[in-house]
């Protein structure tokens, strides 16, 4: 089997030109944890998707809400992680 770091040095620089490109990523490395959490991409929650759910098979783990944000201009860094958190907390909020 492919190790870990083998998949994170097969991509270039010039491959992450996109919020997709590190969402795949991500995605292809969610594969790891098939056995511990349910990986599910950009799934439908009320007004919004998270770009990806890591849902725990059991209650012994954590789940995990992930979104991704990419802009190349770092002046606006606060502002989309700001759009972030209120995607994530709308999503964990609209679940209780």
């Amino acid at each position: 089997m492919t190790s870990l770091q083998d998949i994170l040095l097969i991509p270039s620089y010039y491959d992450y030109k996109s919020e997709n490109s590190y969402h795949m990523l991500f995605l292809s490395l969610c594969i790891y944890m098939q056995s511990t959490h349910e990986p599910m991409s950009n799934r439908e929650s009320g007004d919004g998707r998270p770009d990806i759910i890591l849902k725990s098979r059991t209650t012994r783990f954590a789940s995990y809400v992930i979104e991704f944000k990419y802009d190349k201009e770092s002046e606006n860094v606060d502002k989309l992680a700001d759009e972030a958190l209120s995607q994530v907390n709308y999503h964990v909020q609209s679940r209780r």
